[in-house]
Order: C-alpha cells, then sequence, then structure tokens
C-alpha cells in the first residue's frame, strides 16, 4: 500500500516507479513501514525532518536506513545544522507498508484506532462502509502528535527525483 500526499512533482517518473515498487517489496518481504526521504536542498523550517542511520542499512545495498528520529518543521537555526550533518532528509510524507504491518503498528501506536477498525470491519467493503467512515469515529490527529513505530525504516531515493509542489 502507497500512501502520498498530492502537492509533490515527480521529475523522473521511472526512476520514483522503480522505488515505489522496491519500497512496495521491501514492505511486503519484511514486515516493514517505510517512508520516502528527499535529499534537502537547503535548510527549510516548512518540512519536517527523518534523521537515518547510515550504519544500520536493511537492503544491502544503501538505500534502506533505520530512523532515529523525525523533526516536524524546525527552527531556521536547527534546520541548518541538520542539512550540515548529512543524515537528514525532509520527509515527502510518503509511506509505503503491507496491511499487516499498519494494522500492528496501530495496534502498538494507536490502539484507539484499531479498535475503531476492528469494529468497522462488517462495515468495510459494503455500502454502508462511508457511512460508518462518517461518523466521526476515527479522532483526528496531527501527525507530530501519534509518534512513529520505531520498526519504522528510511527508502532514501535518489536525488532530485522529488520535489515539492
Amino acid at each position: 500500500m502507497v500512501v502520498a500526499p498530492s502537492d509533490h512533482i515527480i521529475l523522473k517518473e521511472d526512476v520514483f516507479e522503480e522505488v515505489i515498487l522496491n519500497a512496495l517489496h521491501a514492505a511486503v518481504h519484511n514486515n516493514w513501514l517505510l517512508t520516502l526521504g528527499i535529499k534537502p536542498s537547503r535548510p527549510d523550517t516548512g518540512y519536517g525532518y527523518i534523521q537515518f542511520d547510515e550504519s544500520d542499512t536493511h537492503d544491502g545495498e544503501g538505500n534502506i536506513f533505520k530512523v532515529k528520529s523525525f523533526t516536524e518543521k524546525p527552527e531556521l537555526e536547527l534546520a541548518k545544522a541538520f542539512l550540515q550533518s548529512g543524515d537528514f532528509l525532509w520527509n515527502s510524507g510518503i509511506f509505503v507498508w503491507s496491511l499487516p504491518a499498519i494494522l500492528e503498528a496501530f495496534a502498538i501506536w494507536l490502539p484507539e484506532i484499531s479498535q475503531i477498525i476492528a469494529r468497522g470491519k462488517e462495515w468495510f467493503y459494503t455500502p454502508d462502509e462511508q457511512s460508518f467512515l462518517g461518523m466521526g469515529c476515527i479522532p483526528r490527529r496531527r501527525r507530530d502528535e501519534t509518534g512513529y513505530p520505531s520498526q519504522n525504516l528510511i527508502v532514501q531515493p535518489p536525488e532530485q527525483q522529488i520535489q515539492y509542489g
């Protein structure tokens, strides 16, 4: 499963497709939650940053790394330090996972969402699904309030294949 915002410009669609397919393969075969990172071109306070551990690679090719930390929209001085360190990427907001992996993460990190999903199973894939989802049963949370699972890994795409629009 791929979750992606609509505000990206994909400059190299063939490369992006390859990255997505590789991420899907890794997610399904390893029960991982992955997020795509973008190499920052400047310090920017408008983006979230993901720190990765370059020594902790998971694919044998140096493209999938363990996430060390997430920082949502830092102050300018901190963004400058992130850029200078070389071990931070912009958070693209593009996530890749399998259904079992995300359900497991919900059970651990967002148990209230997991319980709502379990209650809604009888409505999913029926004409009443939208009615169930429209009842306001799923609380709205900002991404920086939810935390991220520790098994979250990062895929570092090739330079400049994704740009924020």
